[in-house]
């Protein structure tokens, strides 16, 4: 589950970054200093992991993305706006390491000068397949061998043609005709 949990930081951040490349993005380590500008992700309460149908599973909560700035008053409030905005337009879908992650519901906050963004987010789990492919598939009057049908079938005919080579040849009344002497 962790490493679910981790992918998702990871995906904000990549999404964050990729919108904002001169602002920094802090999911864990938080620095000694504080840079004039900057994001913060983490999690608002604890993600549910809820099994569903097929063996899927949901990972759903909510993320707090918090935007930091040095500016003051009015100046302040305009660039809250801008980037709040960004975020509920853009920040809709963010993918790292194979894990895509929607976001949804944003909501606003701002508390000590700091825009909290917090928003719903969900991603869908499944395990991948492992049974053994199916050898045949009939449509209709044709059926289709699949590559691993065939290569079996080759290696049976390989080994069978190699048990009757091994064979003594026959001669005489009882012979096979197509049969070579060896």
């Amino acid at each position: 589950m962790m490493d679910i949990l981790n992918d998702l930081l990871s995906a904000v951040s990549v999404g964050l970054d990729t919108l904002y490349p001169d602002v920094p993005v802090f999911a864990e380590l938080v620095p000694d200093e504080i840079p004039a500008r900057c994001f913060f992700v983490d999690f608002a309460g604890d993600p549910l992991l809820d099994k569903t149908v097929w063996n899927r599973h949901e990972v759903s909560g909510k993320l707090d993305i918090t935007y930091c700035s040095q500016k003051t008053g009015a100046e302040l409030q305009k660039e809250l706006n801008a980037v709040c905005a960004n975020l509920c337009l853009n920040l809709l879908a963010v993918s790292y390491g194979g894990v895509t992650v929607r976001l949804s519901g944003h909501q606003r906050q701002i508390v000590d000068r700091e825009l909290h963004i917090l928003c719903h987010f969900c991603v869908h789990l499944y395990r991948i397949d492992s049974t053994p492919l199916i050898d045949k598939v009939q449509i209709g009057d044709k059926t289709i061998r699949t590559e691993r049908s065939q290569r079996e079938r080759d290696q049976n005919n390989h080994k069978r043609s190699k048990k009757e080579n091994s064979r003594p040849a026959v001669s005489g009344a009882g012979a096979d005709p197509r049969r070579e002497r060896g």
